[in-house]
């Protein structure tokens, strides 16, 4: 049994509190470890009032309306300040300065409720709500449910009926694993997030812990539709669209050669607030054609606040010829990815003793693994063991001589 804590850019309050104006869908999960850490995060899809109380459990839900008892329960505060749309909020074992607080509960096979510290997760299968109200008077705002399936009824720590939540998360992962995070695309409208967020081939399962969603990191407040790179020559040209925005000062354009460290390359003045469609552009010159390249935005708020997006990457070829010079399969994979290909380092520049650069990165453009393999012959043929890779979408760089390639695999 773990320690929980609340993780949260400010500082820490405990204050009276107000459950009223909280419903389904503004608040949703975003990762759980259920195994060895005991921790959870979730995302605001609204801007949560100060002094706004949210409960977790991980009862079960009863087929006849309400939680299993003998359980355990959190009272979470949200802090004396508002906090904004798109926050990641972390409920962690290790202490940290936080915005919020909570109180933790034991409930008793009476529903009754006992000062505790803890939440003690099942591997196997587990499941955490998130409600108002009391525990023996919950109103549900979110699900999630680390198993295979919903059950029939809740008969133990493990089980739980389905509490089909209308307009928030309600979601079973289909897995038999202990961990999960959300690895898709938090932009768009709320309703828009809220879909992916209920899409389990969004999400990466894993039997070891997971890394949950950095604290007080946030999505942005311009409801991005499209961002995209392509290369002109030596140039990339990036494009995105908003459908509106809100109190949105600028753009800032980040760009990276290793997907890890971003740089500032160029701004974008933004449109303000704004119900309007909006489109932009940016130009990346002169950029170096033997490395891959990565890139973000950093939309920044009229009060300076930032949020950041997806990251997306661009390989450039040496000329139309060699567009095609390898290929990856298969690309939905359990153990194990082939690449194979013609060796453009060897015949274009006729030297000996050449490597294959291998990267792989996660949808969230993390580097996840690096590999260099021996490569001296006119081509090649590899095997990529990934049985340690968490289940998700995954893009493998491949990196021969000044010829760069990004090719894209699913892990099941």
């Amino acid at each position: 049994m773990k320690r929980l804590y609340t993780t949260l850019l400010g500082a820490a309050f405990f204050v009276s509190s107000s459950f009223a104006q909280i419903v389904a869908g503004d608040i949703a999960f975003t990762g759980v470890n259920s195994s060895g850490t005991d921790d959870f995060s979730f995302i605001c899809l609204k801007n949560i009032p100060a002094n706004t109380e949210i409960r977790f459990t991980d009862g079960g839900w009863k087929a006849s309306g309400g939680f299993r008892c003998n359980e355990n329960d959190l009272s979470w505060n949200s802090g004396n300040a508002v906090i904004p749309s798109g926050t990641q909020v972390h409920l962690s074992i290790a202490p940290s300065a936080s915005r919020g607080s909570f109180t933790a509960f034991a409930m008793s096979s009476l529903c009754n409720a006992s000062t505790a510290v803890f939440m003690n997760l099942a591997t196997d299968a587990d499941q955490i709500f998130a409600y108002t109200g009391t525990f023996n008077s919950p109103t549900l705002i979110a699900a999630i449910n680390i198993s295979l399936a919903w059950d029939s009824d809740a008969t133990n720590a493990q089980t739980s009926a389905n509490p089909n939540i209308i307009g928030g998360l309600n979601l079973v992962l289909n897995t038999a694993k202990d961990n999960a995070v959300f690895v898709g695309s938090l932009t768009g409208t709320r309703a828009q997030m809220l879909a992916a967020l209920n899409d389990v081939s969004q999400w990466s399962t894993s039997n070891s812990s997971v890394v949950l969603p950095a604290a007080g990191s946030t999505v942005l407040s311009a409801e991005l539709t499209h961002f995209s790179a392509k290369m002109r020559e030596n140039d990339a040209v990036l494009s995105w669209n908003t459908a509106s925005e809100k109190d949105n000062n600028l753009f800032e354009i980040e760009h990276s050669t290793d997907g890890f460290t971003f740089e500032t390359v160029g701004e974008i003045k933004g449109n303000g607030t704004t119900s309007a469609v909006h489109n932009y552009t940016f130009t990346h010159p002169n950029l170096a054609t033997k490395t891959p390249h990565y890139y973000r935005l950093k939309q920044v708020d009229v009060d300076n606040k930032t949020s950041v997006s997806r990251v997306i990457s661009l390989s450039f070829s040496p000329n139309k010829s060699t567009e095609n010079w390898v290929k990856l399969y298969p690309t939905i994979a359990v153990d194990e990815v082939n690449i194979e290909g013609k060796s453009l380092s060897n015949t274009q520049n006729n030297t000996a003793n050449n490597a294959l650069e291998l990267a792989i990165f996660d949808a969230l453009g993390r580097l996840v693994r690096t590999e260099n393999r021996s490569n001296t012959e006119g081509s090649f043929f590899e095997k990529i063991n990934i049985e340690s890779v968490h289940s998700g979408l995954y893009f493998l760089t491949i990196r021969d001589g000044e010829s760069v390639k990004t090719l894209r695999f699913y892990k099941k």
